[in-house]
């Protein structure tokens, strides 16, 4: 009758409803908000190699700042980034280098009217070999 006992015990935590619901809340909102988050970190590392691969292959083509611009603005739009041609600043220290940097946020909207602004600054510099 003891053991019989034990494991009905009203007190036992593991055999509260109100754990289960907040456990099963928590982890809906989790895979909520990763759902949402994932995407913008995925085209935000693809767009940050982009910028990369202009940087390395300025020297290649004698890209002007007009064509960087424009592959970067395209690629952008081809991510779903909100990318203007204003938010991209290229810099030519000297005839050899090369500095491109972005920046730019993306606003989540969350359930309840919540929003959340996320800033991404890519920078990436090289040397124009010709």
């Amino acid at each position: 009758m003891g053991l019989a006992k034990l494991l009905v015990w009203p007190g036992r935590l593991e055999k509260s409803p109100i754990l289960k619901i907040f456990v099963l809340t928590l982890t809906v909102s989790v895979v909520y908000f990763a759902m949402k988050l994932a995407p913008v970190q995925a085209s935000a590392y693809q767009f940050d190699d982009a910028v990369r691969d202009e940087v390395l292959l300025a020297a290649g083509r004698r890209s002007s700042d007009d064509a960087i611009k424009r592959n970067l603005v395209d690629r952008a739009v081809m991510l779903g980034l909100p990318v203007q041609r204003s938010d991209i600043k290229i810099t030519r220290p000297n005839p050899t280098y090369i500095v491109v940097e972005v920046s730019y946020e993306v606003t989540l909207e969350f359930i309840g009217g919540y929003t959340y602004q996320s800033i991404f600054l890519p920078k990436h510099k090289g040397r124009l070999t010709f």
